[in-house]
């Protein structure tokens, strides 16, 4: 098999699958194995190109932590000569800074036999470079029910790490925002009677409600004093995508009404069904009793 032609995950797979055969046949007594030593051979070698080959870093260490075999992915991700891990602790490429939690989390894993296991956590290249990980952890027993070795398959995703520090930061962002807002933005299901998703503290403060589970409790149209606009303006969005600055009389908790101006975009699955609403709400009362 041409390892070269296969995608980044098929080489995982294949990984994966020959590490669970070779395991299998050295938990088997020999004379059970009704396997040539010719095909073990190729077996092994088979093994040996597809580890060399794989786009992950995988190790193979003992249980104290000595680092028994790495493939030339691993040692040139991390910036060495595979000579300088072989025989080391693979405790030198951890961020010093997860060092005591990973060694404890592998600790527990030897200590509860947990042949799976996965960590996520910050490695250190040679020039102090730090790489976020997602490890894979097998471990190895041998006939005698030992831990003999454990298997490492580490995946370099600092960049999925990134992605997502900055979508949390955006996240935040648009929240601090939308709580400072004097106008209320929401987000409501696409049933006829609506039940509220999200929405910010000033739309509970906009409708007289203290509590917010109170509010998600509450039909959308319930909030409408005449029920025929909320019908209408449904029939708007679903027909032109949105709706802007539409004006609709709404009533708070206790019943007081105000004049709003309500402006609602629809969300679509890539089937063309409705998800939810997600709209702004401005109570224009007072620039409305203004213009009489």
């Amino acid at each position: 098999m041409d390892y070269k032609k296969l995608t980044k995950k098929q080489l995982i797979d294949q990984v994966e699958k020959l590490l669970n055969k070779k395991n299998g046949f050295r938990k088997q007594e020999p004379d059970s194995l009704n396997i040539s030593a010719q095909y073990f051979s190729s077996l092994e070698k088979r093994f040996n190109d597809l580890f060399e080959s794989s786009p992950d870093m995988l190790f193979t260490i003992k249980p104290d932590g000595e680092v028994i075999w790495v493939n030339k992915t691993g040692a040139k991700i991390l910036g060495y000569n595979r000579n300088e891990l072989i025989g080391q602790p693979v405790w030198k490429v951890v961020h010093k800074d997860n060092l005591a939690e990973v060694k404890s989390k592998i600790s527990a894993i030897i200590k509860e036999r947990k042949i799976h296991a996965e960590l996520y956590f910050h490695k250190v290249t040679k020039n102090g470079s730090k790489l976020y990980v997602h490890e894979r952890i097998h471990l190895g027993i041998n006939n005698a029910g030992e831990i003999s070795e454990i298997g490492i398959n580490c995946r370099d995703i600092s960049k999925r790490k990134l992605a997502e520090d900055a979508l949390k930061i955006e996240e935040e962002k648009y929240r601090s925002i939308t709580h400072n807002l004097n106008v209320g933005i929401y987000r409501s299901t696409a049933d006829v009677r609506g039940k509220f998703i999200d929405f910010n503290p000033a739309l509970m403060k906009m409708f007289g409600y203290k509590s917010r589970k109170d509010l998600l409790s509450t039909n959308v149209s319930a909030l409408y004093v005449i029920p025929g606009d909320r019908k209408r303006l449904l029939k708007s969005i679903l027909k032109k995508g949105a709706v802007k600055n539409r004006e609709v009389l709404l009533k708070k908790k206790n019943g007081t009404r105000f004049i709003a101006s309500v402006s609602t975009v629809v969300s679509r699955d890539n089937k063309g069904f409705v998800k939810y609403y997600d709209g702004i709400i401005e109570d224009i009362s007072e620039r409305k009793a203004s213009e009489i």
